[in-house]
Formats: structure tokens, sequence, C-alpha cells
């Protein structure tokens, strides 16, 4: 057990340094939905979201969403979602990322699916978590953030203890050879 611990910090640590790529993913996502934004609230949350004011990007979001088409707003529920996810009310990111995942495409879809993955996780609802983890890893294996996932995946895995010291190496051997 020692054994698998140790390779589990090392893949927090991993994912550690992957922490900046929640800064740029909001640029990105402030960025593309400033640009293609067709409502008000939507482009007055990301200017919100600039100033990293989670708390008024949800109560904004949260009342343009009310309502409405959950295809017509998907946009908003992926930055709904973040915003959520930001200041950890994990259940509430939940809905809005499936709803995300379930009406974007593209890039908007392959972040709602990623957080998507890390929320439940986050949820304690691990076998779903791992569900989305496997899936995800399956349609964007390329992806960086596969790495964060896999810790959660190893995180996950140790939770059953002794009997999963096997899956736990194999898993770290795949890390070590995506790392190559």
């Amino acid at each position: 057990r020692g054994g698998a611990t140790l390779i589990i910090a090392w893949c927090l640590e991993l994912a550690g340094m992957h922490i900046f790529r929640r800064t740029c993913f909001l640029a990105c996502l402030v960025a593309s939905t400033a640009g293609a934004a067709d409502s008000e609230a939507l482009s007055r949350a990301a200017g919100l979201f600039k100033s990293r004011q989670c708390n008024d990007v949800i109560r904004v979001l949260a009342a343009a969403v009310k309502d409405r088409s959950e295809s017509e707003v998907a946009r908003e529920y992926l930055m709904l979602g973040e915003a959520y996810y930001m200041v950890r009310q994990y259940e509430a990111a939940r809905p809005c990322f499936l709803q995300a995942a379930r009406f974007l495409e593209g890039a908007d879809k392959k972040t709602a699916e990623y957080r998507l993955a890390c929320t439940l996780y986050r949820v304690g609802d691990f076998a779903k978590a791992q569900e989305r983890i496997s899936d995800f890893k399956q349609k964007y294996a390329s992806d960086d953030r596969v790495g964060k996932l896999l810790a959660y995946e190893m995180l996950i895995l140790s939770r059953r203890g002794k009997e999963a010291e096997k899956e736990i190496v194999a898993l770290h051997q795949r890390i070590q050879q995506n790392l190559a």
C-alpha cells in the first residue's frame, strides 16, 4: 500500500502542474463567449468571470437560463457550471455540465465532458466518475487533461485498497508511457 500511496502522490503532483490550465481555460471561455455572445447575460457573465466574481456569474446566468430551452442556453450552462465549480458547489455544477455536454459541440463539448468527470469525482459519485473518465480517455486520448483524470482514476482505485494494487500499478505504467 505504501507504493500505491507514493504513486498517487506523484500523480497528484503531476496534476497540480496543470493548475495553470484552469486559468487558461477561463481566459479561453471568457474570450470565446464574449466573441459569440448573443445574450446580454452571457456578455455580462463573461465580464464578471474576468474579474473572478463567480457568485455574481452564478446569479446572472442562473436567471438567464431559467425558463429557456436547454439547447438554446448550452454555452450559459457551461459557464454557469464553471462558476459553480470555482466556488466548490459541485452538486450545482453537475447538471450544468450535463446540459452543456449534451448540447455543445467541439472544444466546448470536450470541456464540459472533462469538467463533468471532475465534478462527479468531487461529489463522490465514483462509479459515474469512472465511467466518464473512461469515456473521456477513449474519445480524447491525446488531450492533456487525461493526465488529471488518470490521477482521479488512481484515487478511485485506491479506495478499494489492496485488491486494486495491480490495477494501480498498471495505471501508473500507462502514465509513465504517456510521459515518455
